[in-house]
C-alpha cells in the first residue's frame, strides 16, 4: 500500500511541475526598463528573471521586437497611505504579434501582488521586492527547444 501511494504521488508530482513549463526555441525574453524604478528593484527584476531561466534583453520602450518574441511587462505602483505605504507589483508575460508591442498580444501569465507588510520603512523599497518576488511564483519557468 506504501508503494502504491508513493508511486501515485510521485506521479502527480511530475505531472503538476510538467505543466508550469513554457517550451519556448531561445528561451530569449525582453523587458522594458522603467526609468522611474530604483536601482536595486531592477536588479532584483533581472535576477527573478534570470532565475526562472529565460535569457533577459533588457529595452527601451520603443524598441522593435520580432513576431513571437516573449516580453515581460513589470508595473510597480505604491498606495496614497499616510504613513506607511502599500506596494502593488503587476508581472505580465507576453508573446509579441507583431514587431511591436500591443495591448492585443497574447498574454501566457500575469499576476497583480499587493504587499502591506515587512513595515520596515516607510517608502517600502522592502515591501516591493517582496511583492515581486512573489508575483513571479506565478510566472512559468522557460524550457529551450520545441
Amino acid at each position: 500500500m506504501k508503494e502504491f501511494f508513493l508511486i501515485f504521488l510521485f506521479s502527480t508530482t511530475t505531472i503538476i511541475a510538467e505543466e508550469f513549463i513554457i517550451k519556448h526555441p531561445t528561451c530569449s525574453t525582453k523587458y522594458v526598463e522603467n526609468p522611474t524604478h530604483q536601482p536595486d528593484f531592477k536588479k532584483a527584476i533581472k535576477k527573478v528573471i534570470e532565475s526562472r531561466k529565460y535569457k533577459l534583453t533588457v529595452f527601451k520602450k520603443h524598441a522593435k521586437i520580432s513576431e513571437g518574441d516573449l516580453y515581460f511587462i513589470i508595473n510597480l505602483s505604491r498606495s496614497k497611505s499616510i504613513l506607511f505605504k502599500d506596494c502593488i507589483v503587476k508581472v505580465s508575460l507576453k508573446t509579441a504579434n507583431s514587431r511591436h508591442m500591443s495591448s492585443r498580444d497574447k498574454v501566457i501569465a500575469t499576476k497583480k501582488i499587493k504587499r502591506k507588510f515587512p513595515r520596515v520603512t516607510r517608502e517600502g523599497n522592502e515591501r516591493c521586492l517582496k511583492a515581486l518576488h512573489d508575483a513571479f511564483i506565478h510566472i512559468p519557468n522557460c524550457k529551450s527547444g520545441l
